[in-house]
């Protein structure tokens, strides 16, 4: 496990971080080793050590979203129901994250008492229901930082396993579907608040610490570090 990083006490002490992550049916797409849902784990998992001392709360969505897990300290409870977010427990298989946005603001953020507030989003972006104007003012209006990390191949994509046959492809008028992380969409949301950040770890393995700590880095808490680097 990855040690908490010492000199971030100041600057994480009263910082409330939501993780939000996309279990949409196209998460599943193996352009990611071993799938896009299982890297967000993965670096979820690997990044909460260094979050000691922090409320973390867990939304998954899909074409709805539902909190998880509420602000807590209690970070074992949030691995564990990290590894129950699944899409065979969305009601709507599609992504929306206008209503990622609308559940973290109606919802998680009424309990962050004011304090700084953080927002990581895992998605592939595949996103056909959102106003992404409306979806930008939500952003804004919750006074969060965030980071959007984006997975998945942009260009080739990946095959989907069915709903109901894992050993069968999903098909769509008898053509099998190719998902792929449609980085306009997140791009847009990035550019539309300086509040937000998007990071395009595609299909490449990544460290979500250091994208944190540049997320939350700089003088006073209204400036936000652009420019992430790949890992």
């Amino acid at each position: 496990p990855r040690p908490a990083i010492a000199n971030q006490g100041l600057e994480r002490r009263g910082r409330d971080l939501v993780i939000v992550v996309d279990v949409s049916r196209s998460m599943l797409a193996a352009d990611i080793f071993p799938n896009r849902l299982e890297m967000a784990r993965i670096a979820i998992h690997e990044a909460l050590p260094a979050f000691a001392g922090q409320r973390v709360a867990l939304v998954a969505f899909a074409g709805s979203a539902s909190v998880r897990v509420p602000l807590t300290l209690d970070h074992g409870f949030v691995r564990y129901m990290l590894e129950r977010a699944d899409p065979s427990d969305m009601d709507v298989g599609s992504t929306s994250l206008q209503a990622a946005f609308e559940k973290v603001a109606s919802t998680v953020l009424t309990d962050a008492a004011g304090g700084h507030r953080d927002l990581i989003v895992f998605t592939d972006g595949e996103d056909h229901l959102s106003d992404i104007g409306r979806t930008a003012e939500l952003v804004a209006q919750c006074g969060a930082r965030v980071l959007i990390v984006g997975l998945g191949d942009p260009v080739r994509g990946a095959r989907l396993p069915d709903a109901v046959d894992d050993n069968q492809w999903m098909r769509h008028n008898n053509v099998e579907v190719v998902s792929r992380l449609e980085e306009s969409t997140l791009t847009e949301l990035a550019g539309q608040g300086s509040n937000v950040t998007y990071f395009p770890a595609r299909t490449r393995p990544f460290d979500l610490v250091p994208l944190y700590e540049q997320l939350i880095a700089g003088a006073g808490d209204d400036v936000v570090v652009g420019g992430l680097r790949q890992v």
